[in-house]
């Protein structure tokens, strides 16, 4: 099936406007969205940032899609045209019209190749999906470890209620012979 309709734009605005409502993701405080993101180091500054999930073989998310975050919903209906862009927005506004403390929107940012890429979410309902490609690139000591997140919040005390790490099987151990002092010092 192609994924592409070249004549889209010859349709009915009505028609359009219609498609493109149809489009939006379900973003309502009763529906929560899912965003994987993995953690890199920067070669050059050191610095971690992060970026679109890479799932391997192993790590392959249960699903048809190579990720299926929902910022793509967003990142598509943001950037497809002004059309899909004015929907996409109006959808949100209407949605979040009532939001107060505690349950504020968020922009995140991605690094993708050269581009930074901005969407929203949001850290009150939304599950973050971390996937750790090497464990150096998280600094489990620093004050706040998720720092490197370029997740920017309208309030200061907006906290991510829903975090996960993609398992990796080299965190397995056995009780039996590995040293928990051992297994305390690793990063």
């Amino acid at each position: 099936m192609t994924k592409t309709f070249h004549s889209f734009s010859k349709l009915p605005a009505e028609l359009r406007l219609c498609i493109w409502e149809l489009a939006v993701r379900p973003t309502r405080p009763d529906h929560p969205g899912a965003h994987f993101f993995s953690v890199q180091r920067d070669v050059k500054t050191g610095k971690r940032f992060t970026a679109f999930t890479s799932f391997t073989q192993k790590s392959k998310p249960l699903c048809r899609e190579d990720n299926p975050s929902a910022y793509f919903y967003d990142f598509g209906m943001w950037t497809a045209c002004k059309e899909s862009r004015m929907v996409v927005t109006k959808q949100i506004a209407r949605c979040y019209k009532d939001l107060r403390w505690g349950k504020s929107r968020a922009v995140a940012r991605i690094r993708h190749g050269q581009q930074s890429i901005t969407f929203g979410l949001f850290p009150g309902q939304d599950l973050i999906c971390m996937q750790l490609p090497d464990t150096k690139n998280l600094y489990p000591y620093a004050y706040n470890p998720l720092s490197y997140l370029d997740i920017y919040t309208k309030y200061s005390h907006t906290v991510m209620a829903s975090i996960a790490f993609e398992y990796d099987e080299s965190w397995a151990f056995d009780p039996e012979k590995d040293q928990i002092g051992t297994m305390m010092a690793e990063p």
